[in-house]
């Protein structure tokens, strides 16, 4: 019973934290990636 609220999180206590960082990390690296390619071509598009 005193197992179950710790395991709420997804598995083996360690892993779910770090898969969820780099998720969050790819995420966060793509739309900024993204962001700055579609400022470019704006740019480019001005000019």
């Amino acid at each position: 019973m005193n197992h179950r609220p710790l395991s709420d999180g997804g598995g083996a206590g360690t892993k779910p934290p770090f898969a969820v960082r780099l998720f969050w990390f790819a995420a966060i690296w793509a739309m900024s990636v993204t962001v700055l390619a579609v400022v470019a071509f704006l740019i480019k598009l001005a000019l």
